[in-house]
């Protein structure tokens, strides 16, 4: 704690943050502390840091997403709205009454592409787009909600085939799940029965661990309502001190109200450093009371900074993570730059998205551009059916050749023509796209 009493700003205040970590320092020389007094100053100083912490990610992520609203979302919206257009013009194009000549086969790659643009749109989304729903009907030739209801069966069979090879046939067994999700959930209770069901008997060592882990649990207990209860004395006595109701002059019943504004906020959140931080500031306590706090009351005192300080781990995760995994920054705690570069790269692939999509809607326009577009969307349509195997691997981790002298099986991509038919010119096939967000 330091020499000079503080003054009237406290910690919800301008105040810096690590002035109000130390004012709940216990002053004393480095030696002439207890363990336990150590253990809460260690504690004070720590809060005091992710208190810091947090503050300065809620700053950044304040100016991150008004950076976000300014370059990236104008970009999505015109990304967002170029799509659309290539679709209609797609849609119009398969119309058979807009007088374009198209050969069987590019009607059949524009309309897989259309197909392919609006699944990846539609399905995922929440929010229903009537016009585009109506284009899907007209070219699948089925409503988007059977082809929902298609997937969600073709997810359960697959689900239930996989849970029955791992777990037994018997856990998948007269299920009424409708959807994979509520199986996995039917799955999850027959595990915990079967596991009940295996549980052998309770022998004497087992009673007499479950009793340890009883009283231990009872102990943290009684420690958790003492260190409740030094929380509740101390707000006790701040309310005593502080009450408004209490105080005549004008002025002073302001202030106070103000004061008791801070308690109740630190008070419901279980803030101690604030509580005991207010106590100093009205002069209830000093560096001599913190100090000669008795060693019970130290220890009640840490372990509700153990807890606030969980709690703030708890809550600077709460806070970054969503934003981490929207960026795809797999990290637990990013760093500030990551996200940086990580909404670089999002705007500079929209940029791009942006350019090329455009060009395709130009190209539709355009006869023979629109023919050349037509054979690489072609050749990016076979190329998703074909398996990627390079250097003998054979897409599972095995390598062929390795510990054994058998051959890999015989394997042919595409399957060889028949005799006579009429073969199209090998073309060398693109490097495949990475896909636009919808």
């Amino acid at each position: 704690m330091p020499s000079a009493r503080p003054t009237q700003a406290g910690l919800f205040d301008d105040a810096p943050i690590d002035e109000a970590g130390r004012l709940v320092t216990i002053d004393l020389p480095k030696a002439a502390l207890t363990p336990e007094q150590r253990r809460f100053n260690r504690l004070s100083e720590e809060i005091r840091k992710k208190r810091q912490q947090l503050a300065g990610w809620q700053a950044y992520l304040h100016d991150f997403a008004q950076r976000g609203a300014r370059e990236h979302d104008p970009l999505a919206m015109t990304l967002h709205d170029l799509q659309k257009r290539v679709m209609h013009r797609l849609d119009r194009l398969l119309d058979r009454r807009c007088g374009e000549r198209l050969s069987r086969r590019q009607r059949e790659v524009l309309r897989n592409h259309l197909l392919e643009s609006l699944e990846e749109w539609l399905l995922p989304a929440d929010s229903s787009v009537p016009e585009l729903e109506a284009i899907y009907e007209r070219h699948a030739g089925m409503s988007l909600d059977e082809r929902r209801r298609m997937d969600r069966e073709i997810e359960l069979d697959l689900a239930q085939t996989v849970f029955g090879a791992v777990f037994g046939e018997d856990v998948v067994a007269d299920h009424e799940a409708e959807d994979s999700e509520s199986l996995f959930r039917h799955v999850d209770d027959k595990l915990r029965a079967r596991q009940q069901e295996q549980e052998p008997v309770d022998d004497g060592d087992s009673k007499r661990r479950a009793k340890r882990a009883e009283a231990a649990a009872t102990r943290r207990a009684a420690a958790e309502r003492e260190a409740s209860q030094s929380v509740r004395q101390i707000f006790r006595k701040l309310v005593s001190a502080l009450h408004p109701d209490r105080e005549a002059d004008p002025a002073e019943r302001e202030r106070k109200t103000t004061l008791m504004a801070r308690v109740n906020q630190a008070y419901e959140s279980n803030d101690l450093l604030s509580l005991l931080s207010l106590q100093i500031e009205i002069e209830q306590i000093d560096a001599a009371h913190l100090a000669g706090t008795p060693k019970a009351r130290i220890e009640q005192y840490n372990s509700v900074l153990r807890e606030q300080s969980t709690s703030l781990d708890a809550e600077l995760h709460a806070l970054v993570a969503p934003v981490a995994m929207q960026m795809d920054v797999r990290r637990f705690l990013p760093r500030m730059n990551e996200l940086d570069r990580a909404l670089n790269r999002r705007v500079s692939e929209l940029r791009r998205w942006c350019k090329e999509t455009e060009a395709e809607l130009q190209a539709l326009d355009d006869p023979a551009r629109r023919a050349a577009l037509i054979d690489t969307w072609e050749a990016e349509q076979l190329s998703g059916l074909e398996p990627e195997f390079s250097d003998g691997n054979d897409g599972f981790g095995f390598l062929w050749g390795t510990g054994d002298d058998s051959e890999p099986p015989p394997f042919d991509w595409p399957p060889p023509r028949a005799a006579g038919a009429a073969q199209r010119p090998g073309k060398k096939r693109p490097k495949r796209k990475k896909k636009k967000p919808r």
